[in-house]
């Protein structure tokens, strides 16, 4: 994991394109064109003019990718921290051109936006959705605040799902059973499309599917728990002093997934209209998360972290020929429920106040629950030219109503019965044993908080209610000087609005319980400049000046944060240089070479403020990344189709904001590289395919990614986590109507780790981290008909 090994990397990387290079003969295929709607127009993934990867649903299928885990291991640059279920409890989790200030948390929403915007079709949601019957996704690179507005800031992701077809019936069945390493458990998940015409010009398509992924961390120290969730006694007679029952529990961290799609589709002369519902419904028994000092795959919590979530979105997508343009209107509706239990013992003990607050019970018990619930309406309209002229260009406005409830609370179970007795035993109020106990049966209220037997153990709390409503208008326009050389100007007019309202602090403590109220406005604009030339048929430079955005927000914390700077954050705006070329070679192979450079002025941290450590975001300062992209794929004969990537990028917070660790809990350091962004990344592959008489082909498949060292914070708690390599292969028998998998993920068995919760915040017996998946066997199939 050191310069030795990233040499070897590199070398992999160089082979690979070398040998497929020079190898290159007659007999070779040549490469189909993949087309994508990056730019709101059809057009060829080559022309676009900046850097973009694009997978289709084929791809996807062949690759069994069918995760964002599997998806970042499939595409060049794009960094992903696997944590398991839970990542759909905070946010993508999706790195970008190291743009990025979070560190890799598994417990805790977030509660601005990501920096990567991810689109289901034409709505602007993130739900980590399970990728089957994927027309194809597009990964664009860099800011897209002209065309994708707020979230924009590293790229975008887009899911393009397929449509229903009413020319001809078709289904499809395919299953999966897998085996995890460390694991006691088979992992099986099975899907089933069908495809069904109902007239000439009208179809539905449905999707149903299930999967059960095997957990494979143990927990050895869980407390046995009573009806109200706090540990059972060993001694039931002695409450002050007896210890608590505990059991274990192997393979926590399973997960149930089930999920459908029902999707209309109407075609007439001139217009499509597709009407859509997808759902999503997402269980786990546990966090992918082992103790940072641990040799073996175990957590040292003492609850099930738990986690549920569940997902639907409704949308109606009209496309209008007008003949000169096609007119799109998009009117989509969702809602996300997200729930998650986590253990924050550990975080609690290693307070210096903790002795003097809750005393010495013997059994400490802090249980976090955190909720992210979300619905918005969203509208789009916009005209995309259509007429072969010098002048193309894309117009079109946006709306977006959203109301979202961010909650955390941590409840001391059985604290309350605990120090009540400990008073009543003759106990001390105040420091150990007994502490200052909690409000119930004294207080009615904490300020805007009742207290009441159903809260009675709750210690601390951040709740907040916000609305966001976003109207946008934006446009494109590129002129063609020549047949060879184009220039692109766009831009976005956006007026938003932020209402929060919010209740937060610590529920045990007479008057640290704060109700507060905080609105957010901003009117502004963003710009695009773009040109490329055409230096032949086959090759294209290009250089592009972008911008993105990220809306900013209110932390609503009452009267328990005096600086007005720490009550709301502004938004934050990448500018994005970038100069490259791409093209392909003689049609067997296509390339794309990028260097850029990324200004983020502002960015927003997810952080705590003041001696409360209430949850806010903040402005922590400025930061810069860059670095060069490259990636190359092509056919070297038509057997043996290979592909290699590499990705350096050098982001760092350059500047500080100077009043910010005035409010802040954890002291945030100038020159840090920025978290979950590794300065260097690969990925390599080869595929051969072999056809055989009985016309089935066979495939072998052999690919790896590399990611480099990274920090997992931005502030004096952070850690640096090491640099791993995963491997993956398949081999494939495939017909007309079926295809068969055989598969190993990780082969080596790789612990590779994607973040930490550290010591320096938890305590040795508390610090724990976020890890890549074992080895996984598999057994894949497919049946079409």
């Amino acid at each position: 994991m050191n310069k030795t090994y990233n040499k070897h990397i590199l070398g992999v990387s160089i082979a690979l394109l070398s040998a497929g290079i020079t190898a290159t003969g007659a007999n070779a295929a040549q490469l189909e064109e993949l087309l994508v709607t990056a730019s709101k127009k059809t057009q060829s993934v080559q022309d676009v003019p900046y850097n973009i990867s694009a997978m289709t649903g084929n791809d996807l299928e062949a690759k069994g990718v069918s995760d964002l885990t599997k998806l970042s291991r499939a595409v060049p640059g794009l960094t992903f921290s696997d944590r398991g279920a839970r990542a759909g409890l905070i946010s993508s989790g999706l790195v970008i051109r190291g743009i990025n200030a979070e560190d890799a948390r598994a417990n805790r929403p977030n509660t601005n936006v990501p920096v990567i915007s991810t689109y289901i079709n034409e709505t602007p949601i993130f739900t980590n959705i399970r990728l089957t019957d994927i027309e194809r996704v597009e990964i664009l690179r860099g800011p897209q605040g002209t065309l994708y507005g707020s979230g924009s800031l590293g790229g975008t992701l887009r899911y393009i799902q397929r449509e229903p077809n009413p020319d001809q019936f078709e289904a499809k069945i395919s299953g999966e059973i897998n085996q995890v390493n460390h694991s006691d458990d088979l992992g099986w998940k099975t899907d089933l499309m069908l495809n069904i015409p109902l007239a000439d010009d009208l179809a539905v398509r449905i999707n149903l599917g299930k999967e059960d992924q095997a957990g494979f961390v143990d927990q050895n120290r869980l407390y046995q728990l009573d009806s109200n969730g706090a540990p059972l006694l060993a001694d039931p007679s002695d409450i002050v002093n007896s210890p608590g029952l505990f059991t274990s529990k192997d393979d926590v961290n399973d997960s149930d997934i089930e999920n459908a799609r029902i999707h209309f589709m109407l075609q007439t002369d001139n217009a499509t209209i597709n009407l859509a519902h997808h759902y999503q419904k997402t269980t786990s028994g546990g966090s992918q998360m082992i103790g940072a000092t641990s040799k073996k795959l175990d957590s040292p919590v003492i609850m099930l972290e738990t986690y549920e979530g569940e997902s639907n979105l409704t949308s109606l997508d009209v496309e209008y020929d007008l003949g000169f343009a096609t007119l799109t209107t998009s009117l989509s509706t969702y809602e996300s429920e997200n729930s998650g239990i986590s253990d924050q013992t550990a975080l609690y003990e290693n307070f210096s106040f903790y002795n003097d607050y809750y005393g010495s019970g013997p059994r400490p018990f802090v249980s976090e629950l955190s909720i992210w619930n979300e619905e918005a309406n969203i509208a789009e309209v916009r005209l995309v030219s259509e007429s072969e002229t010098n002048l193309d260009w894309a117009v079109g406005a946006f709306y977006m109503d959203q109301d979202s409830e961010i909650g955390i609370e941590d409840s001391y179970f059985g604290y309350t019965d605990y120090a009540n007795a400990c008073f009543d035993n003759g106990g001390p109020f105040g420091g150990v044993p007994c502490g200052y106990g909690s409000l119930f049966g004294v207080y009615a209220n904490n300020g805007p908080l009742a207290i009441t037997e159903s809260n009675k153990d709750l210690a601390f709390l951040a709740l907040t209610d916000n609305n966001f409503k976003d109207k946008a208008i934006y446009g494109e326009l590129t002129y063609h000087f020549t047949d060879e050389w184009q220039v692109t100007l766009g831009g976005r007019w956006f007026d938003q609005k932020y209402v929060s309202d919010a209740v937060s602090g610590l529920a045990y403590v007479p008057g640290l319980v704060f109700g507060g109220n905080e609105v957010f406005e901003e009117k502004d604009a963003l710009f695009k400049f773009n040109t490329s030339y055409d230096i032949n048929e086959d090759t294209m430079t290009y250089f592009t000046v972008t911008e993105g955005f990220r809306r900013g927000g209110a932390n609503a914390l009452g009267g328990a944060i005096t600086e007005e700077e720490a009550r709301r954050y502004d938004s934050d705006h990448t500018t994005n240089y970038e100069l490259g070329i791409k093209g392909n070679i003689d049609r067997y192979y296509n390339y794309t070479v990028a260097a850029f450079y990324v200004d983020w002025k502002d960015i927003q941290l997810n952080s705590t403020c003041g001696i409360l450590a209430l949850i806010c975001v903040v402005n922590a300062g400025d930061a810069e990344s860059q670095g060069i992209e490259a990636q190359i794929e092509g056919n070297v004969s038509d057997n043996l189709s290979i592909s290699a990537s590499y990705t350096y990028a050098k982001a760092e917070l350059v500047s500080l904001n100077p009043t910010l660790n005035n409010y802040t809990t954890f002291i945030v350091e100038e020159g840090m590289q920025l978290p979950q962004s590794p300065k260097q990344s690969a990925s390599w592959g080869a595929t051969y395919t072999l056809p055989l008489e009985n016309g089935m082909d066979v495939a072998y498949h052999l690919g790896g990614t590399y990611r480099g060292k990274s920090e997992s914070r931005i502030d004096d708690q952070n850690v640096s986590v090491d640099a791993f390599t995963l491997w993956d292969a398949y081999v494939s028998l495939t017909s007309d109507q079926w295809n068969v998998r055989l598969f190993v993920d990780n082969i080596t068995d790789e612990i590779g780790i994607t973040g930490e919760l550290t010591e320096l915040q938890w305590g040795r017996e508390g610090a724990r981290a976020n890890i890549s998946r074992p080895r996984t066997v598999g057994l894949a199939g497919s049946y079409s008909f």
